[in-house]
């Protein structure tokens, strides 16, 4: 839809039923994300997610891929991560569309996209649903927070703020009771009042019949997850207050916001999951390891995701956690944002010199391939 609504482009619609064909083709289920920072610049001059109507173009549009795909599509995600295009594309301008506003846009910007999910949602299980018998869910990034000092109150204080603020956002509403978390919209008023007082919340609020179209509209969740960050918490380390720090959270030392490998805290999250929002359907939709070469002797990224994968499987077997899935992020060299072609995903290398784009296997792509066709790891 390249102006965003009315009229569709018959050589989209065409492309994406090759694609789907030739996927079923080789016995590759489709996973269908219908929103990852592609919007219509034509949107986009409207003010994009900061406009409210963009709620009803969303559910057209996804009226629309149900409608021509949905026969052959069984897993529909409306949103990819819709905490990074709130937070970095409309709050610290370093995603798309590069809109600056920490603190406001950001809460504006989430509010639309639950709107727009829960909208799309209820558009596939009252028209499609009962005809096309698929399934539609929301992805969500997060970083596992774990505690600097794990007998310090404080710190687990600061964990549960980290991950409401990070992940509950957007959760709590669709797999709980259809509204923010308790602690989130107790802090964002708290520093509204300090900064402006007197002025309502910069968190938006939903209106009751809002809060009822937002619970429980995700048949499933998928989750984007990589790294694990230390947290702990300072008092007043944001002097004098700003906007984007609402969550009074800090990241100890120079751990980067990208966090470290730790694959133990894909366990705890998925763990965390099932308390919080009694053990949903879970799919791992993106997990990986960037490395800058691109190597075809990937070491290191076999060694990532070999952990990785058993600590999904420990949460399976021993845990009762209810994963369902996994994706490997990403079968090729992809463009990654702002990184561009600099940093490699891939389980196969792309030439991007080269006008075919040629594609090599790295030695992850073996390994991989074998986990697939074991269904898991085998004893030696």
């Amino acid at each position: 839809m390249p102006s965003g609504s009315n009229t569709t482009n018959p050589k989209g619609i065409n492309y994406y039923k090759n694609l789907i064909n030739e996927l079923k083709k080789y016995n590759i289920t489709p996973m269908v994300t219908l929103y990852h920072n592609d919007l219509p610049e034509q949107l986009q001059r409207y003010g994009g997610w900061l406009n409210g109507d963009i709620v009803d173009l969303f559910a057209e549009y996804a009226r629309i891929c149900f409608r021509e795909f949905g026969d052959d599509v069984k897993y529909w995600i409306t949103l990819n991560e819709p905490w990074g295009t709130a937070s970095l594309g409309y709050g610290l301008a370093i995603g798309a569309p590069g809109v600056w506003g920490p603190g406001t846009n950001t809460y504006i910007v989430g509010h639309n996209m639950i709107k727009a999910h829960a909208a799309a949602y209820h558009v596939y299980t009252n028209e499609f649903k009962s005809v096309q018998q698929g399934e539609v869910g929301i992805t969500l990034n997060v970083n596992w927070f774990e505690p600097l000092n794990i007998n310090s109150q404080s710190d687990l204080d600061a964990q549960d703020r980290g991950l409401q603020f990070l992940f509950g956002w957007f959760a709590h509403p669709i797999f709980v009771n259809g509204d923010y978390p308790d602690i989130m919209k107790a802090l964002v008023y708290n520093k509204t009042e300090e900064l402006t007082p007197g002025s309502p919340s910069r968190l938006p609020t939903f209106t009751p019949p809002e809060i009822r179209i937002n619970k429980g509209t995700a048949d499933f969740l998928g989750l984007n997850f990589y790294a694990s960050t230390k947290i702990t918490s300072r008092v007043n380390h944001c002097n004098p207050p700003t906007y984007d720090c609402d969550s009074d959270t800090f990241k100890e030392g120079d751990t980067s916001w990208n966090g470290q490998s730790s694959p133990s805290g894909l366990r705890k999250m998925l763990n965390w999951i099932k308390r919080q929002y009694n053990d949903p359907t879970v799919y791992i939709t993106e997990n990986g390891a960037q490395d800058k070469t691109g190597t075809l002797v990937d070491t290191e990224r076999i060694n990532y995701l070999k952990h990785y994968i058993n600590e999904a499987l420990k949460a399976i077997k021993l845990d009762n956690c209810n994963l369902k899935g996994y994706l490997c992020w990403s079968l090729i060299d992809n463009f990654e944002w702002i990184s561009g072609f600099s940093v490699k995903f891939g389980l196969h290398q792309v030439n991007f010199t080269d006008p075919n784009r040629t594609r090599t296997p790295k030695a992850s792509s073996k390994f991989y391939a074998n986990i697939i066709k074991d269904n898991g790891f085998l004893m030696k």
